[in-house]
């Protein structure tokens, strides 16, 4: 025979022993884990130079496009060429030898007469001799329109050992139509010294070819 007195004892005790858990008290528990403030993490830092290219050359140097004073953002956001990943500033174009020690370098924001350059991608440099004297060239740019970007034309100076800029006829750039790259792409070689661009012209309607061949110390266009 069950005694149900000694049962309800047994319960009454049993209840003041856990105590009483009020409807949702586990969660305000979990809740007051998660409600602690994190430890402070650490700033983002970075220690020199940013580079946004660095291309090997044929004969174990290298070509260096490198951030040297201004900032590094990422916008999401903002639909446009500048989408994404941005480094903002001073730029410098480093000539590199077989161990990184510099050959030479020189200012890139001076060429393009602005304070302010942003690249948006790391990119490769393309390089070939262009005007036939044996040193190799290239061209760098800066986003121009949706029609095409602005480049400056440049060369190792072999005999010198320096970064030149090359002349261009006029205007001292050139504007390109290129689908490989925004920053620096091949020239299309069309006979000893000479090489031809394209871009879109939206006044005609058409794509605009345009050759550049080398007299004495300049590319003219043809």
């Amino acid at each position: 025979m069950v005694k149900y007195p000694v049962v309800l004892m047994i319960c009454t005790l049993l209840l003041a022993g856990c105590g009483k858990i009020e409807p949702g008290a586990h969660l305000a528990a979990g809740a007051a884990a998660s409600d602690k403030v994190p430890a402070e993490e650490p700033a983002i830092s970075v220690q020199g130079p940013m580079s946004v290219s660095r291309t090997e050359l044929p004969n174990g140097h290298k070509l260096s496009v490198t951030l040297v004073k201004g900032r590094y953002f990422e916008d999401w956001t903002s639909p446009g060429p500048f989408m994404g990943k941005n480094w903002e500033g001073e730029f410098r174009l480093q000539w590199l030898n077989e161990s990184g020690k510099e050959v030479h370098s020189l200012s890139l924001n001076a060429p393009f007469h602005t304070e302010s350059m942003t690249f948006n991608e790391v990119f490769s440099i393309h390089t070939d001799d262009y005007n036939d004297d044996g040193n190799l060239d290239f061209v760098i740019g800066q986003y121009g329109s949706s029609n095409g970007n602005v480049y400056r034309m440049f060369t190792l100076n072999q005999t010198e050992k320096c970064i030149q800029e090359l002349g261009l006829q006029s205007s001292h750039e050139l504007f390109i139509s290129s689908s490989e790259g925004r920053y620096s792409v091949p020239l299309e070689k069309t006979g000893k010294g000479a090489f031809k661009i394209s871009y879109y012209d939206n006044a005609k309607g058409s794509t605009i070819d345009e050759t550049y061949r080398w007299d004495r110390d300049r590319f003219v266009k043809q």
